[in-house]
């Protein structure tokens, strides 16, 4: 799902910057040992990718990303500023995203593989 979805985070430079500040928050509680180990840097990175990004581009209290619009940037930070809140207080969007009063897209399956193939097509057009 990380490969299938971060050219959309890419779009949301607020989501690229809440996934920034929660890897710094996760990387500062990490040992010196975990830090020097590639594979479990990854792994890490990997789970506050979950945690962060994804329940937040499927997110439908997240307005959609306007670019120099402040009421819509200020709406977004909100809504973000929120989850990220909620995520450290629960260690994790397990609880927002079990929440009745959290609601989110469908699941598409599209975002589950990566099109190597359509995206060089769609880029040569």
């Amino acid at each position: 799902p990380m490969l299938a979805t971060f050219p959309m985070l890419l779009e949301q430079p607020d989501v690229m910057d809440a996934l920034r500040s929660s890897w710094a928050e996760k990387e500062s509680m990490l040992k010196r040992s975990e830090k020097r180990d590639k594979e479990f840097l990854k792994s890490t990175f990997l789970l506050v990718y979950h945690d962060c990004v994804l329940p937040l581009l499927h997110s439908t209290r997240l307005p959609p990303f306007r670019w120099a619009e402040e009421e819509s940037e200020t709406a977004r930070w909100k809504v973000i500023t929120d989850f990220l809140k909620q995520n450290q207080e629960n260690q994790g969007a397990l609880q927002a995203l079990l929440s009745p009063d959290g609601i989110h897209e469908p699941f598409d399956l599209s975002e589950q593989t990566y099109d190597f193939l359509g995206e060089m097509r769609k880029n040569a057009v």
